[in-house]
């Protein structure tokens, strides 16, 4: 691609228009609506074709040699993304938000309506209704660490903090008891995170370092009482509590970002008190064979498996 000055020259109005949108969401496949079809350009083009099994074709833009182009119908698109959800990647819904019929000649505008990613699912054909599917946020300082953690599809927002020399291990304990999808942390908390073993053998999904200034304790402490409409954070047991409040809105800062709607329903937030609970950690879950067995790893034969008599998700999740 020819450029001059940094700036892409000779490329259509259009396609000039979905460099910008991809340059601001540079770790997301970007499906870019153009009529009845999500399109996806260049890069994008080239590696999903390949994840998604599509054919790689191309589109004039202006410049010698065609784009690289895939695409997908938008009435199907559901199913790709949840693909490529699965390959621990994210996606940004590029939409129409404008009629082309009024357009004329003219551009359609489009903007950013969605980005997808593990743990912001919602379709109900891609997640399992008897599990949480838990979004966290891990904020780290020199002596403690604070997780943040919410399922956006029932509103549940939970908050714990580990201080002390086994604070990142016990961290990292409870991100494996919850089996969380998706992980935000500030950049402490990625350096330590290349260091852990479950990361590094997949145990756990590998962490994304989030916006410094997300973390800022009166930036977050503003979303959490915008998002829970308060005055103050007294009633949730975490007004004192600046390192769960800088996980907590960051988490709530990133929701946002990635959804581009009122949260309606996280309207609380728990702070977990550890005293109150006797923890098992994940060593002793699994040799006990609480939630699944040993042998193929599933839940027949577990002690869950004998319990679970429910008839709705909401109840097998609880």
């Amino acid at each position: 691609m020819k450029k001059n000055g940094g700036k892409n020259t000779g490329l259509s109005d259009m396609m000039k228009h979905y460099l910008t949108i991809k340059e601001k969401h540079k770790d997301c496949f970007v499906f870019y609506r153009l009529g009845d079809f999500y399109e996806m350009f260049f890069e994008d083009a080239i590696e999903a074709s390949k994840l998604l099994d599509l054919t790689l074709t191309g589109r004039d833009c202006g410049l010698e040699e065609r784009a690289p182009m895939c695409g997908v119908p938008f009435h199907a698109a559901d199913g790709y993304v949840a693909k490529l959800v699965a390959f621990g990647r994210k996606v940004a819904i590029c939409e129409q938000i404008s009629d082309p019929k009024e357009a004329g000649r003219g551009l359609v505008q489009r903007d950013v309506v969605l980005i997808v990613s593990a743990g912001t699912v919602i379709e109900e054909d891609y997640l399992d209704e008897s599990r949480n599917n838990y979004i966290a946020c891990a904020f780290k300082t020199e002596d403690s660490v604070a997780l943040a953690w919410t399922d956006i599809t029932t509103g549940e927002f939970l908050a714990e903090e580990f201080i002390g020399a086994n604070g990142l291990e016990e961290a990292v304990a409870k991100l494996l008891n919850l089996s969380v999808a998706e992980i935000i942390c500030n950049e402490d908390m990625l350096l330590a995170s290349k260091n852990v073993r479950e990361v590094t053998h997949n145990l756990l999904p590998p962490f994304s370092c989030y916006l410094p200034w997300a973390f800022n304790v009166k930036h977050a402490e503003k979303n959490l009482l915008e998002q829970f409409n308060a005055l103050s954070l007294a009633a949730y047991g975490i007004a004192s509590r600046e390192n769960l409040i800088a996980a907590a809105g960051a988490l709530v800062e990133y929701l946002r970002e990635t959804q581009k709607h009122a949260l309606v329903n996280i309207h609380s937030v728990k702070v977990v008190r550890r005293e109150n609970y006797m923890e098992l950690d994940n060593i002793a879950v699994r040799n006990l064979e609480l939630l699944k067995n040993n042998a193929e790893n599933k839940k027949y034969g577990s002690l869950l498996w004998v319990l679970d008599k429910t008839k709705t998700g909401m109840g097998a999740r609880l």
